[in-house]
């Protein structure tokens, strides 16, 4: 008789004890989950990183129940619909229904939510499901009580936010102020009115700062301050 892979028989062990039901969000004892929650600082957690097979997959198996803010460059937040198999540095990533629980507008609002871990896109991409919950915070991120799953290859996997679009621009240091001159970190509180940049010199990129600068850190850009602008500009779509 042919044995099923190990992951297999981990989730059919385990799938009847987690059940359907929706839990209630469970609010920190120590304040407020915005400013508590754990810290998930994973770049292999990207949607774009496929697992290999060269290094251990990612396993949340062990992940202790409580609220995690993903803080990798690679995005922050749980992504609404389903990667691929062997994504996000996994053999089954976990994703989140957009029916069963969506990312609120509402700062302080916790939300229950479902998250599905895809294995092999059984039951479209929803093999297993596992109750959360989320909470926008002050500063437009997003903070998420996880339940480990009940197995392993699977992890919960990160994304951009992608109801926004970043643009960066390169504006020339002669035409800004000494106020303006902000390091990268600081470029999102520029003053609105800076809009003193050149239109051939448009840069779209949804990943992030770290790598767009660090690949664009040559001669080309001799000159010119990058600095990023969320959302798109009021004069021009980049293109």
């Amino acid at each position: 008789m042919e044995k099923l892979p190990a992951v297999i028989l981990i989730l059919c062990t385990f799938t009847e004890i987690l059940g359907s039901s929706r839990a209630s969000c469970p609010v920190r004892n120590n304040g407020d989950p915005c400013t508590n929650a754990g810290k998930i600082d994973n770049q292999y957690r990207s949607i774009r990183h496929k697992y290999d097979r060269r290094s251990p997959a990612l396993c949340d198996y062990l992940l202790q129940p409580g609220w995690y803010r993903f803080t990798s460059w690679v995005g922050g937040e749980i992504p609404t619909s389903a990667p691929a198999p062997n994504s996000c540095g996994t053999v089954a990533p976990i994703w989140m229904r957009v029916d069963r629980g969506t990312h609120p507008d509402t700062i302080g609002v916790n939300v229950p939510a479902t998250a599905c871990v895809n294995l092999n896109n059984l039951a479209n991409g929803c093999y297993q499901s596992i109750d959360i919950c989320l909470r926008k915070c002050t500063g437009d991120y997003y903070v998420y009580y996880l339940l480990p799953p009940q197995g392993c290859s699977m992890a919960y996997c990160a994304e951009q936010n992608q109801r926004r679009k970043a643009v960066f621009m390169l504006l020339k240091n002669t035409e800004l102020s000494s106020k303006q001159q902000a390091n990268t970190n600081q470029a999102n509180n520029m003053d609105s009115q800076v809009e003193s940049f050149f239109f051939d010199l448009y840069r779209e990129y949804d990943g992030d700062i770290k790598n767009y600068l660090t690949y664009n850190a040559d001669r080309r850009f001799s000159g010119f301050y990058p600095c990023l602008h969320a959302g798109l500009s009021r004069s021009r779509e980049a293109g």
